[in-house]
């Protein structure tokens, strides 16, 4: 059953009754428009195709993402970067936005806006993080009408893979200028080992076998446990710290990467400062464009051109599934290859 009545002058009612579905309702600015509602309402409910939108109306994508940040996040494994990501979402003006009205465009508007302040990368992830949020909150939290706006919204190009080799100047520089007495030890363990930033913050002592000269990682960035092999190298720079009952390396990783950043400028101004001491101009590609996990990149090339392992070695050693993803880290060095020619 159906009704439309007067509100003040200007504004008509609508409101739908029917047995096995939820009350309808809304306010038009004429009759007509209020009949042609109440027409397509009444016309999908007959065909059973009516999708209650109230719930839509009433819930905007903050909602969504807060109850997604308190019951899926403490799932994962990157929890604290995806905490970090949804403060930003939920910041954005998008986050204030009603379900039912966010379309395509919107998350288009986002993501034009957002590629001009952080790099393609982390946009995509934005993305991607919306798209499971509206999926879940269709599939698991009786949303059935909702849509998923970002689904099929193209990701920003992502540049090419980076091909950064940190020089052993570079690297005893930076060591030599770190004031992180963790970051002395810990760079040169990357190295070595080609370990991820979060799988050399997260390892414990117990996890180190120093008579089978591994490290074994219950937690890795792709969910496989896997155990790294140690150089002697490697052993002497865990032999050397003093051993507690907890993690090897107890830091947080974003505060490993803003040491890391603050070593590796100092040792630019040092470097610097030495040139112009000398006369002489300072390279402008020496310690510049370094980040930590260029380090992993580092070490497994050095396992290629060093080391001379066969790629499923290197893969065993890193982590790495795909063998494409390998080829992002071993930009061998043509000399090296010049010797393997003959």
């Amino acid at each position: 059953m159906a009704t439309i009545s007067r509100r003040g002058e200007y504004q008509w009612r609508a409101k739908i009754r029917r047995s096995g579905y939820p009350e309808q309702s809304k306010t038009f600015n004429t009759k007509a428009e209020a009949e042609t509602w109440v027409r397509e309402i009444e016309g999908k409910m007959d065909r059973g195709i009516f999708i209650d939108r109230n719930a839509l109306e009433k819930t905007t994508l903050f909602d969504i993402l807060d109850r997604y940040e308190k019951e899926i996040t403490p799932t994962k494994k990157g929890e604290v970067q995806e905490r970090s990501k949804l403060k930003i979402l939920k910041k954005s003006r998008l986050s204030g936005m009603s379900l039912a009205v966010i379309q395509p465009k919107d998350i288009v508007a986002y993501r034009n806006e957002r590629i001009k302040e952080v790099k393609a990368a982390t946009v995509g992830r934005e993305i991607n993080l919306l798209s499971n949020a509206f999926n879940v909150a269709r599939t698991e939290w009786g949303l059935p009408g909702l849509l998923n706006p970002a689904q099929g919204i193209r990701r920003p190009k992502l540049p090419q893979g980076r091909n950064r080799r940190a020089s052993i100047d570079e690297l005893n520089r930076i060591i030599s200028e770190t004031q992180s007495p963790i970051l002395k030890t810990l760079i040169p363990l990357a190295v070595e080992t080609a370990m991820r930033r979060g799988e050399m913050t997260l390892f414990e002592w117990k996890d180190v076998d120093f008579d089978k000269r591994t490290i074994y990682l219950r937690m890795t960035k792709n969910g496989t446990a896997r155990a790294v092999p140690l150089s002697t190298t490697a052993m002497a720079l865990l032999e050397a710290l003093p051993r507690t009952d907890g993690r090897v390396f107890s830091v947080r990783a974003d505060s490993i990467t803003q040491a890391f950043s603050r070593s590796v400028q100092r040792a630019r101004k040092e470097y610097e400062k030495e040139c112009a001491e000398q006369g002489i101009p300072a390279d402008p590609e020496f310690l510049t464009g370094l980040r930590l996990h260029d380090m992993r990149h580092e070490a497994t090339s050095r396992l290629f051109e060093d080391k001379e392992l066969q790629m499923a070695e290197v893969m065993a050693v890193t982590g790495h599934k795909d063998t494409r993803s390998m080829l992002r880290y071993t930009h061998l060095q043509a000399h090296q290859l010049a010797k393997k020619l003959g």
